[in-house]
């Protein structure tokens, strides 16, 4: 199979379990701001929204199905021909077998990895309320601090900023006790709007900079704000956590299935390890693709002498067969440690160190 094209199709499978994930994740977003506009506690509503929406079975089932497609790709078959009953068995052994270093299986990993998820989402939400619940204090804390000759205090703030701070405080009470109405939110807004054009009128830049601050501290409790961090938190923190999962592990299954397919034809007689084309960071993947051991080329390896593929999390890097014919086995040279010596010795001090923290 032609290697430009093996690495498309991985991509495209991470790519389109990324795509189900934000799908799944919109509407739990849509629910945890519901439930806190409610008056349920940040916590208490990311809990009962991952709940009704089965947020992490669904993701971790597009997961499965994801290592299905690559392993069969891998191995050089249509995912479609393969049986349910074959299928079920295939994806048994890529869960629940383990093949890392930490000797963890793919099914434990998930199950440690959705608590982290939990966190992250509940910290992200909970930071943006502190922030949007407080403004009084954070007034206070501006213009108390403002020019060294404390010019301006708190006392002597406009009527339109105070006007503003006072009206967030009652939008954010009603929020929470559930009685925010259309009407109440139209006139806060509307507030907002007069006090950004009496900011623009200022002559004065440093009082005019200083008051722009802390009109934008009060918009931060807005529902936008508090929509955005829910999106954050579901859609961008939690999501590195299982895209790290789920980026290795297709990897991984994809080898399994060209292991199979390849490892036993006594046609092939070597792997080549190809960089992704998504690889920009120097690490451990240059080693084994450009250092030249076995005297064969470079990246090219016995085959019983593979580097574990993949290298590291995040590693979509591939294996080429090498066949029969394609070079010459008499140049093979078993001096290894020699010539991954004279490779090293090659690199800069801070790709040599880059090297020694992956491997």
């Amino acid at each position: 199979m032609n290697n430009n094209k093996v690495k498309n199709e991985i991509e495209k499978l991470v790519s389109q379990w990324s795509a189900d994930y934000q799908a799944a994740g919109a509407p739990v977003v849509k629910r945890i701001i519901e439930l806190i506009n409610k008056g349920v506690w940040p916590s208490k509503a990311i809990n009962q929204a991952l709940a009704e929406s089965n947020f992490f079975g669904e993701i971790n089932n597009n997961l499965k199905e994801t290592l299905f497609k690559a392993a069969a790709k891998g191995y050089g078959i249509t995912p479609e021909i393969i049986t349910a009953v074959k299928k079920a068995e295939i994806i048994n052994k890529l869960v629940n077998l383990p093949w890392a270093a930490d000797k963890m299986p793919l099914s434990k990993r998930l199950h440690g990895t959705e608590s982290v998820m939990r966190g992250q989402i509940v910290n992200t939400i909970r930071d943006n309320m502190k922030s949007g619940t407080n403004i009084i204090k954070l007034s206070r804390d501006l213009y108390e601090g403002y020019d060294h000759n404390r010019v301006i205090k708190p006392a002597e703030l406009p009527k339109y900023i105070k006007q503003a701070v006072k009206l967030k405080q009652e939008i954010n009470a009603m929020r929470n006790a559930g009685t925010l109405t259309p009407a109440a939110e139209k006139a806060f807004k509307k507030v907002l709007d007069f006090a950004d054009k009496q900011i623009e009128e200022l002559k004065t830049r440093p009082l005019k900079a200083a008051f722009r601050e802390l009109l934008a501290k009060v918009k931060d409790g807005t529902d936008e704000a508090l929509q955005k961090a829910a999106w954050v938190g579901v859609q961008e923190k939690s999501r590195y956590y299982a895209e790290r999962i789920a980026r290795t592990e297709t990897a991984r299954a994809w080898s399994d299935g060209f292991y199979a397919e390849t490892y036993d034809d006594e046609t092939v007689i070597a792997y080549k390890w190809q960089l992704s084309k998504a690889h920009k960071i120097f690490d451990i993947c240059d080693f084994h693709a450009n250092a030249d051991l076995y005297g064969l080329g470079k990246g090219i390896y016995p085959l019983n002498s593979t580097p574990p593929h993949p290298a590291h999390p995040h590693c979509t890097c591939m294996l080429t067969a090498v066949y029969d014919g394609e070079l010459d086995t008499k140049r093979l040279n078993k001096q290894v440690q020699k010539n991954g010596n004279k490779y090293i010795e090659s690199l800069t001090k801070g790709e040599r160190l880059k090297i020694q923290s992956l491997e």
